[in-house]
């Protein structure tokens, strides 16, 4: 027996020394194909995708553009309709054959953008009346108990439901709301009004007025609707090419109306349609009015994702191919007083995170540059400086493929467009996750002494241009930086030790749809994160609540591969139960919680109370109003923290986050031991083939010098993405996991750093 058991222990033994092995080999390997794709990045890994503008030009000068697009050192691109002469006609079709079949003999694809101008869902103003956008209406008329009510009308095309609502004062009672539909016979209602005062609200849709905004845009909320733009606007380019290579399509800054939208059939979306209905329109008694409302957006952005991009997508999936796009969403420029994606003004996408997980590639899009761009050394805009954020994590926690995620960039930005901006434009979106390039770029029409006005820089018009160079150089460094930061299976993913809930339809449920939220979630704690260097992703209510994993024996919340070990909530009154009830489950297995401003303390669903919150809220944190304290206030014997941060402005939430992040003892993967790298300093670190990479970008105007440690192992190297150069910095080894190395980054710069695993790695 003695001499079996040291057999044994020496088969372990040999067995561990040959995974060692293998994983050295596995590693070695990696890193050898990392550094060939580096160095010379085939045309298949790169992802930039630049709009490519047509007109009305021979074969010979769109094959010539197609040549100069791969020159670029673009992987792929974006045909640009506009302004087409013949958008939909047998002219737009054969120039679209004409650059696919040329692109196809270099090995290139090509997205379609999807209308003929801006924005998109308008089809050129080709829709027929029937398949525009719904609003919802109401007729209603008050009664009192003893009589017998008839009307008649109950049942045209138009016609939705009718509810009666007992009334309470100015409000009316949302436990007494009555379906009148049993009482109506071939459109006729007849109903014994029982006593009380009622109301008798008749629930129709019609279509927008030709004097509203968006009343020529599709309706994506209904079925048929959504059909006919699939049969007329993307069929035909599959079944007049012939094409093969359709990377996809493009869709660009589709709107809303600010009436309430309506799809066919909404209402058998909910079984609360009647408080969703008549909330909408009047004031409920008690906790339904706020329930309500959350309820409307809730079904109609799940509708929306749903019906209108999932019945797009499905079908640009079966064609092999993909659907990407975005929103107006960069600013308060687009958007009113909220901007950013939180409004439903012109063109707000209310819940963006839940309306971009139904598409393939999240996008987003930069415009208007020098207005938009936060400088280097002044305030952020807001809701243009997390926007890639926002987008990025759209693209992680849902597990797109390689976690790709688009930005239409440099829209607006004029030919005198420096190298320097385009720079530290694209890094900034780089190092917030978001790694596909798609720049204004090339133009068949035009030249430098007549440039085409139509929103430049064009980069490309016939080769003398100054920025060409630049662009070329550009782009390679572009494409370089997003190969890297880019994969998302078992031995690629995202690193990141922060979750953020989005607020989701809460703000809607909460406060007037324009109200101002910019110094609000999740902007200034954003900021906040990236000043103290704690990466993070944003996560939807539905992501965390019906997707995450709770691993006690980690205390880790596990997304896919991603591993958070801290949860920041938003400073929400309403929230969905189920989605309280697991933070507080993470709590208690041993995680680490943190709100700011407010707990909730209000239900979002109707089949919990306010109450109900506020138990789990009091469970969490003690109290329903509590107060700052970079202690936690609240802890458990599974090692389980509750914070709470007051503050509002970015200096003090970064002050008291610093203290509750060093009070948690949780470490970051990157973390500045000595020197500076100040709040325009960012860092994003992901596993590239089992590899730990790390961008540091220095969006500062002056040079940092620092030590940083990090959460890695193997030996460091600098990899330059514009020169190529790969040196060796300083470092020490730490740990078996913990690396420090002496840096230096140059202002508005921005350099990769690998993790070789070498086992023979020694400190130098």
């Amino acid at each position: 027996m003695s001499k079996w058991k040291n057999n044994f222990a020496v088969n372990i033994i040999v067995c561990l020394f040959l995974l060692m092995l293998c994983a050295v080999g596995y590693a070695d390997k990696s890193y050898d194909i990392l550094k060939a794709d580096f160095l010379e990045l085939p045309l298949e890994k790169r992802l930039s995708m630049p709009l490519f503008w047509i007109h009305n030009e021979t074969d010979v000068r769109l094959k010539d553009f197609v040549d100069r697009i791969e020159d670029g050192g673009n992987g792929s691109f974006v045909i640009e309709s506009r302004p087409h002469y013949d958008w939909l006609g047998t002219g737009w079709y054969d120039d679209c054959k004409v650059i696919l079949d040329y692109a196809k003999t270099k090995g290139m694809g090509a997205w379609i953008f999807d209308e003929e101008w801006w924005p998109s869902f308008v089809v050129g103003g080709k829709i027929p009346k029937e398949h525009r956008v719904r609003k919802l209406l109401v007729s209603a008329m008050d009664r009192t108990g003893g009589a017998t009510h008839t009307d008649s009308g109950h049942s045209e095309s138009k016609y939705i439901k009718t509810v009666a609502g007992k009334i309470s004062g100015s409000e009316i009672d949302a436990d007494n709301l009555i379906d009148l539909t049993p009482y109506i016979s071939n459109g006729n209602l007849s109903w014994n009004v029982p006593s009380g005062t009622w109301k008798i609200m008749k629930f129709t849709w019609e279509h927008l007025s030709k004097d509203e905004e968006t009343n020529n845009h599709l309706d994506v909320l209904t079925q048929n609707a959504v059909n006919w733009f699939v049969d007329n606007a993307i069929k035909p380019h599959y079944d007049n090419t012939g094409a093969t290579n359709i990377k996809g399509f493009f869709y660009d800054e589709p709107q809303f109306s600010r009436a309430a939208n309506w799809g066919v059939g909404m209402e058998n979306d909910t079984p609360y349609w009647k408080e969703m209905l008549v909330g909408w329109f009047y004031t409920l008694t008690g906790e339904a009015e706020a329930k309500a409302k959350y309820l409307y957006y809730e079904t109609m952005i799940e509708r929306y994702g749903r019906i209108g991009l999932g019945t797009y997508r499905s079908y640009v999936n079966s064609k092999g191919g993909k659907l990407t796009g975005h929103w107006i969403e960069e600013d308060a420029w687009h958007n009113g007083k909220a901007g950013g994606a939180l409004n439903h003004g012109q063109g707000g996408a209310l819940n963006l995170m839940e309306l971009e997980k139904n598409q393939d590639m999240p996008a987003m899009d930069l415009i208007g540059y020098y207005d938009m761009m936060p400088s280097p050394g002044t305030k952020k805009n807001w809701s243009t400086y997390h926007l890639p954020k926002l987008i990025s994590s759209v693209s992680i926690t849902n597990d797109k493929e390689d976690h790709l995620a688009m930005c239409e960039i440099f829209g607006g930005a004029g030919q005198d467009l420096s190298y320097a901006d385009m720079k530290w434009w694209g890094d900034w979106c780089q190092v917030k996750g978001v790694n596909v390039m798609d720049p204004h770029s090339f133009n068949t029409k035009g030249s430098l002494l007549n440039i085409d006005k139509d929103n430049p820089p064009f980069f490309y018009y016939d080769g003398d241009e100054a920025n060409w160079p630049n662009y070329k150089a550009w782009c390679e460094r572009q494409n370089r930086i997003g190969y890297m930061l880019s994969g998302n299976d078992a031995n690629n993913y995202s690193v990141a030790p922060v979750a953020m809930l989005w607020t989701g339809y809460s703000k809607y449920a909460e406060e007037p749809v324009d109200g101002d939220y910019k110094n609000e979630y999740p902007y200034s704690m954003q900021s906040a994160l990236d000043r103290v260097h704690y990466d993070y992703n944003l996560l939807t209510y539905s992501r965390f609540d019906e997707t995450a994993n709770l691993n006690a024996s980690t205390k880790q919340i596990e997304l896919y591969n991603s591993r958070y070990k801290i949860l920041v909530m938003p400073p929400v009154e309403i929230i969905p139960y189920d989605v309280l009830n697991k933070v507080k489950q993470f709590y208690d297995m041993g995680g680490t919680v943190i709100a700011w401003q407010r707990v909730p303390s209000k239900s979002a669903k109707f089949d919990k109370t306010d109450s109900d919150i506020q138990s789990l809220s009091t469970a969490l944190w003690k109290s329903t109003a509590p107060s700052t304290s970079t202690a936690p206030l609240n802890t458990n014997s599974n090692g389980g923290k509750a914070y709470f941060i007051a503050a509002t402005d970015e200096n003090t939430i970064t002050d008291n986050l610093q203290c509750v992040l060093s009070n948690s003892g949780i470490d970051s993967d990157f973390e500045v031991v000595s020197g500076e790298f100040e709040h325009w300093g960012l860092y994003n670190h992901r596993v590239r083939m089992g590899i730990d990479v790390f961008m540091l970008w220095n969006g500062a105007a002056k040079e940092s010098k620092l030590v940083a440690k990090f959460k890695a192992s193997g030996m460091p190297e600098m990899w330059n993405p514009s020169t190529k150069a790969i040196t060796v910095p300083s470092y020490k080894t730490v740990s078996s996991n913990e690396v420090e190395v002496s840096l230096t980054i140059p202002a508005n710069e921005s350099i990769l750093i690998l993790f070789k695993k070498d086992h023979r790695a020694t400190n130098r």
